[in-house]
């Protein structure tokens, strides 16, 4: 290896170790109101179970006593922050403990002499809430900037870390010898360096390239997508600048978002126009499509949420809902009936109903039309609305006549006098029903047309679209099933089942003339017929064979029960003579009891 080579290896370990030891920096808490009894098992296992514990520092006085806190530090912040949220306020050997993050001397105190100012205090909180914005765009790429010149600024920034570790170990040893009047704020100028570089990037205005036009905004990012495999993708629309996938500032994880800016406005555009399709293959990344928008300034930002905020979706087309109204002192109900203005109040009542639910919804295309003749029909309707829409390009779906199915006349059922239209386009649509809603001239005066957009419900639409999948899904398995797949049989012996095998034409081979063909076929047709019959016949044949067998039969037994029949009667005749004369003895001198056992005996 060249010594280039093993400089370059050597300075690449001494910067991720200098990483590891920011990391450790920043994480590191400071535990006040400790316990004078608290040893170092009782703190750990109050903190081992939110992350690994690198650093450990109880302060202790002269006499060996302790100061009341103690130093923790963790690998990552987020350990640190889980351990803030859980262990904040909680006993440690019967005491409340207090944890936060550990600050620097200077800031502990600049703190202090700010506390008398608290309208500053606020004006300032404000201003670090507001940079701390993690939803909007232009803070994502800020925090990803943040990030390259860290990358950039390692090798001038670890010389001062290294003297940064050095006199935070002096300034702990100073502490723990004089300084009791800090309640346990031990001093961290790497920490206090970090502070002053937060807020000269927060207070610096750096120029965006946004205006240029170049960077893009990626989205919908896997989570483990690396900067280069993103790169990758995006290089074949053109060269990129840079590419960097936006962290999250605890988690150090992908939020799943990143920028990347092209050197020409031409690439970028491309890449734009190719996300603008919709399962595009070129733009896939570790299973996933990313979604790519232009990147936009902090400024537009806010003007589209605030508009976002204010806008209010309607989903259901509920302003629809007054269109065609007219009020009784309305001039439009100048002339109209009061039947007609009576039956306008009634539908409108009917609709508040229906849309109280929330199923219920009002479609845009769909419109009903009431007061019809009996003389319209569905094709008269159609030609109706399509004349009201007065355009060419206006397309009908369908429409229909609501009618009596009970009471049918000539094949077709009385017309309700209502029916309901469907246009391909809302345009259109709202178009004809101006035209025609409460005009006086479409019908008569008396009756004008009551117009209005159709209320519908999400449940039975649904059904239907599941019903039209089903049949069309039947559909389709059905023709498969009667679809034959013909294919060459050259090499396939011929059988007696399989009817005509057809061969491909050599030159030698002539072609049938259709009228021959067509000829064949009708001789076959006629051969089928007469087989056809033939069966029909048989078969006629046998079932009056079987009617007669049954009928004989059944003739048969209806002679045998005949007989036990007429046996029966005779029997229950002679009873009936021999009861009488039991009868008429009793009556004349027999007593009853001699009556029943000639009965019994009788019958015996």
């Amino acid at each position: 290896m060249n010594l280039k080579e093993t400089v370059n290896a050597d300075k690449k370990v001494d910067n991720k170790q200098k990483k590891k030891e920011r990391q450790i920096h920043k994480s590191r808490l400071i535990i006040r109101n400790l316990s004078f009894k608290a040893k170092e098992d009782d703190i750990r296992k109050a903190f081992s179970q939110f992350g690994n514990i690198v650093e450990l520092n109880i302060p202790t006085k002269n006499d060996g006593k302790l100061r009341g806190f103690a130093f923790l530090s963790f690998e990552n912040v987020g350990s640190s922050l889980k351990a803030i949220k859980h262990v904040n306020g909680t006993k440690i050997l019967g005491r409340p403990v207090a944890v936060d993050f550990s600050l620097s001397k200077d800031a502990y105190l600049n703190l202090k002499s700010q506390s008398v100012d608290q309208d500053a205090t606020k004006v300032n909180d404000k201003k670090v809430v507001e940079t701390k914005d993690e939803n909007k765009v232009e803070d994502d790429n800020d925090s990803c900037e943040d990030d390259e010149e860290d990358d950039d600024e390692d090798n001038d920034d670890d010389n001062d870390d290294d003297n940064d570790d050095d006199n935070d170990d002096d300034d702990d040893d100073d502490d723990d010898d004089g300084d009791d009047d800090d309640d346990g704020n031990d001093i961290d100028e790497e920490e206090e360096e970090k502070d002053d570089k937060k807020n000269s990037k927060i207070k610096k205005q750096r120029p965006s390239d946004v205006l240029e036009g170049k960077t893009v905004f990626i989205r919908n990012l896997d989570l483990d997508t690396t900067e280069e495999s993103l790169s990758e993708v995006l290089k074949t629309f053109g060269e990129l600048e840079y590419c960097k996938i936006c962290m999250n500032r605890y988690t150090e994880k992908s939020r799943g978002t990143g920028f990347a800016k092209f050197k020409n406005k031409d690439d970028a555009q491309k890449c734009l126009d190719a996300s603008s399709i919709e399962e595009n293959p070129q733009l896939y990344l570790d299973g996933q499509q990313i979604n790519i928008t232009l990147a936009l300034s902090r400024n537009k930002l806010e003007e589209l949420e605030n508009t976002k905020r204010h806008q209010h979706k309607d989903k259901r087309n509920l302003y629809l809902s007054k269109e065609g109204l007219i009020y009784p002192n309305s001039p439009a109900a100048v002339g109209v009936s009061q039947a007609d203005l009576k039956k306008r109040l009634q539908l409108e009542e009917r609709k508040r109903k229906l849309l109280q639910n929330n199923h219920n919804f009002i479609s845009d295309k769909r419109i009903c039309i009431h007061n019809l003749p009996p003389s319209v029909d569905d094709k008269k309707l159609k030609m109706l609305f399509l004349q009201a829409a007065n355009d060419k390009n206006a397309k009908v779906l369908w429409a229909k006549v609501m009618c009596n199915r009970s009471k049918v006349n000539n094949k077709f059922g009385k017309s309700k006098g209502f029916g309901f239209v469907e246009f391909a386009e809302h345009g259109h649509a709202l178009r004809a029903m101006r035209h025609l809603n409460n005009n006086p001239e479409i019908f008569s005066n008396d009756k004008r047309p009551i117009v209005e957009f159709s209320i519908e419900n999400k449940v039975m639409i649904n059904r239907k679209k599941y019903r039209a999948i089903k049949q069309e899904k039947m559909k389709t398995e059905s023709n498969k099933s009667n679809q034959i797949n013909l294919t060459e049989v050259s090499d396939q012996k011929e059988t007696t089942y399989s009817g005509v095998m057809t061969k491909p034409l050599s030159g030698d081979d002539k072609v049938i003339q259709p009228t021959k063909l067509n000829r064949k076929i009708g001789q076959g047709k006629i051969e089928l017929k007469k087989r056809n019959k033939k069966i029909k016949a048989d078969k006629k044949k046998r079932e009056n064979l079987k009617r007669h067998h049954k009928n004989k039969e059944i003739k048969n037994l209806q002679n045998a029960k005949r007989k036990q029949l007429d046996e029966s009667d005779v029997y229950d005749a002679h009873f009936k003579k021999r009861k009488h004369v039991f009868v008429s003895m009793n009556n004349s001198s027999k007593n009853e009891s001699q009556v029943k056992r000639k009965t019994k005996w009788f019958m015996e």
